[in-house]
This record gives structure tokens, sequence and C-alpha cells, in this order.
């Protein structure tokens, strides 16, 4: 918990609130950026998967694809999605820290 900490305090404090500010807002926009992209390429490969169920392919190659790859593919994304969403979720977990810390020091 100290080092934690002392990690964010030292983040915070070494850099203009300006500066962090827009860092902050430009990391957070770059995330939704990544994880909007991610939901656009699974959607994709759960498209072809649609596509193929429905013509009733099974082994067969389509579009470069065959059914194991589309499903590697589309379970590799949705772990990079769970990843990037359990990153952002640290992320406002580490930010409300020092909220947290606050008030317990007004408590006590």
């Amino acid at each position: 918990e100290d080092a934690l900490s002392a990690t964010t305090t030292t983040t915070t404090t070494s850099m203009p609130p300006a500066l962090l500010l827009s860092t902050s807002r430009d990391a957070k926009i770059a995330r939704y950026n990544a994880k909007k992209q991610l939901q656009d390429e699974m959607a994709k490969y759960k498209a072809l998967l649609e596509r193929r169920a429905r013509l009733g392919l099974e082994e067969e190659d389509m579009d470069g694809h065959d059914q194991e790859s589309l499903e590697r593919a589309l379970n590799l994304k949705a772990l990079e999605y769970a990843k990037q969403d359990a990153i952002e979720e640290w992320s406002n977990v580490v930010r409300e820290i020092p909220m947290l810390q606050r008030m317990v020091q007004m408590k006590s």
C-alpha cells in the first residue's frame, strides 16, 4: 500500500496539473480508440463466423479463414479487449486512491 501511494504521489506531483490532465485525457482517448477498434474487429469475426454457419461451411476456407482460425482470432481479440478493460479499471482505481486516502485522513 505504501509503495503504491508513494508511486502515485510521486507521479502526480512531478508533473504540472495541466500536463497531467492533458496526458490523462490523451491516454483515455487512446484507450477508447483501441477498445473501439477491438470491438469492430470482434464484430467482423463474429459476422464471418455467422456467415459460415448460415452457409453450412465447416472445414473449407472462406475469405482466407477457416473455422478454427476465425474462432482463435475472435478469442484473441476478446482477450485483448478484456485486458484493455482491466487496464482502464485499474487506472480508475489508482486515480481514486488519493481521494480515499484523504477521506480516511479527514475521518481520523
